[in-house]
């Protein structure tokens, strides 16, 4: 399947709704399992590793975070967290044509 630059800016609003209508268990299924995700802690930062960041999450983690959110027996999200994004229409940088 060939990746476009309409199909994936289409995915990025596709995740953001998933998160606003707390459907994280159909966002989560959206991750590769060796992937991270990775919240730097300052703009500038380049290395998850080796500097603090506020999150930097393996498939584990982020299982764990989504279960949390989902259960019926977290009395932390009584009321649910809710998500609040200010986003503008992505700008695509380079696209490898070829790698699709």
């Amino acid at each position: 399947m060939s990746v476009t630059r309409d199909t994936l800016i289409d995915f990025i609003y596709d995740e953001v709704r998933m998160l606003d209508e707390g459907r994280y268990t159909e966002w989560l299924n959206l991750w590769l399992a060796d992937g991270h995700y990775w919240m730097p802690l300052d703009y500038q930062q380049t290395d998850p590793i080796n500097e603090t960041s506020l999150m930097y999450e393996d498939m584990f983690m982020l299982k764990l975070r989504v279960e949390r959110l989902n259960g019926a027996r977290t009395f932390s999200q009584k009321p649910k967290s809710r998500c609040h994004h200010v986003i503008q229409r992505p700008f695509v940088d380079e696209m490898d044509v070829e790698a699709g």
